[in-house]
């Protein structure tokens, strides 16, 4: 995405600690799946994108409004 990253730190509000995490490009599997998931934003687009994941429409704020929700016809119908 055209930024440098020299580390990767995950702070947790659990135990009041940050934990250090290698870099992608230590692991080749790890970077490989890192760089595709990149590309793979980049590419996305709507056009032909459907919505199969239920549980993640059903607990999002959003899904009254969204027209790509798994749920279209199923909650929204019990709303009116």
């Amino acid at each position: 995405m055209g930024y440098v990253v020299n580390k990767i730190r995950l702070y947790s509000m659990d135990d009041n600690k940050s934990y250090n995490i290698c870099l992608p490009e230590d692991d080749e599997i790890m970077f490989n799946k890192f760089k595709n998931v990149i590309t793979e934003m980049n590419n996305f687009t709507f056009d032909g994108f459907e919505q199969n994941n239920r549980l993640k429409c059903e607990k999002c704020i959003y899904e009254p409004l969204c027209s790509f929700s798994a749920l279209k016809g199923e909650i929204n119908d019990n709303r009116t």
